[in-house]
């Protein structure tokens, strides 16, 4: 483990963190980060529903030694009935660089795993290049591209065999 990644511990999230997700998302809803991520909107509904709820959906976050979440993770699917879940990643702008990002997916694939997965599948923006660099170096790999919601850009499936 190297000197970063002692920075960050990883856990799923629950009831008691309800407050921070609330801070975490209102800070983080802006334009340089939602334009990236934006699986859903990042609102207190949101967080109150992730930490609150009952859902068969895995919801992570990374926590600085202060109790601050720098970084979300998630498994999503299987709600809606899906076998292979979708991996989510969002880390707080000011924290980016740190291996915060490949931490919690390392969490996310192994709780994957450990559900008894066979594969994890991740929708990326073609042009996002720190995030198509970490998931191929974590062995995603293009499963299919074409046109994005946002007019002139491209998204890209990747899996990963577990």
């Amino acid at each position: 483990m190297s000197r970063r990644d002692e920075e960050v511990s990883v856990r799923a999230l629950g009831p008691a963190d309800r407050a921070e997700l609330e801070r975490f998302y209102r800070e983080n809803n802006r334009p340089d980060v939602t334009a990236q991520f934006h699986p859903f909107p990042l609102t207190d509904e949101r967080a109150e529903f992730i930490a609150c709820a009952a859902h068969c959906d895995e919801y992570y976050a990374a926590f600085s030694r202060e109790g601050r979440i720098v970084g979300m993770a998630m498994l999503r699917g299987w709600d809606e009935g899906y076998e292979i879940p979708s991996l989510g990643v969002v880390v707080d702008l000011a924290c980016r660089g740190r291996g915060i990002g490949r931490r919690l997916c390392d969490w996310a694939i192994g709780r994957a795993r450990e559900r008894g997965c066979r594969r994890v599948r991740l929708t990326v923006q073609a042009g996002n290049a720190p995030a198509l660099k970490l998931y191929r170096s974590l062995g995603f790999r293009e499963e299919s591209r074409g046109p994005a919601a946002e007019p002139g850009r491209e998204r890209l499936v990747m899996m990963k065999d577990l």
